[in-house]
């Protein structure tokens, strides 16, 4: 239909997967710190992608071109994500 998926920035971002969300919203709520301890948690891959490679797994995977666009970051976007 001509729609096409807009890449801002860099095009690079680290993704993390629903079941590793899931896993740390459990744990969070299952475990109990000790006495004067603090549980600090971070949920993340690890590892950054670049969306353009993403997008063209995809479009291997369903058999049609995806067409994109790559536009400047938007305001508030964080230059580099990265958590693990």
């Amino acid at each position: 239909d001509g729609s096409e998926i807009m890449l801002y920035g860099d095009g690079t971002r680290d993704h993390t997967h629903a079941r590793d969300v899931t896993a740390l919203a459990t744990a969070s709520l299952t475990t109990q710190p000790g006495a004067g301890q603090v549980w600090t948690c971070n949920a993340g891959a690890g590892a950054s992608w670049a969306l353009d490679a993403v997008v063209a797994l995809v479009a291997r995977h369903c058999s049609r071109p995806i067409r994109t666009r790559q536009v400047g970051a938007q305001p508030g976007d964080a230059a580099r994500t990265h958590a693990c």
